[in-house]
């Protein structure tokens, strides 16, 4: 395994300021114009990944969102090679003609992302997460 990143380092990168790290990894959305178009992306990144490396796909319409998994057997983190990855896809995205999205939380009025689906939970604690873009409280 290759030396592991921080957030921070992730965030400040260049090349990787669609992506935003969270908990279970780093995310980026990728904005599409049709279902084929993200399935172009999909075919086009899958070149980049090494086998064992695969990121989490949510393909859709609209656009695909992106998860490169912060949990990798026993080990936990980012680490270089993850945005080496995040960077070539987001190339890979620039020259499809594809847009990064960066949704508002609406909590916050920040610019960090909150990809669809995702959300940020502890056990015992109240949380919270962004499902098609509606923002769910819990309590697990």
């Amino acid at each position: 395994m290759t030396a592991r990143i921080l957030s921070r380092q992730f965030h400040g990168a260049e090349g990787a300021e669609a992506w935003r790290v969270l908990p279970d990894g780093a995310y980026a959305f990728f904005r599409s114009d049709s279902f084929i178009g993200s399935a172009r992306f999909i075919d086009a990144i899958s070149g980049l990944v090494r086998e064992g490396d695969e990121p989490d796909i949510d393909i859709r319409g609209e656009g695909v969102t992106v998860l490169i998994r912060a949990f990798k057997g026993r080990d936990y983190g980012l680490v270089d090679s993850d945005l080496d990855l995040a960077q070539a896809i987001s190339t890979t995205a620039r020259e499809m003609g594809l847009t990064a999205t960066q949704r508002r939380s609406r909590a916050s009025g920040s610019s960090r992302a909150r990809p669809t689906g995702a959300g940020s939970c502890r056990s015992g604690k109240a949380c919270s997460a962004t499902i098609d873009g509606r923002t769910v409280q819990t309590k697990i």
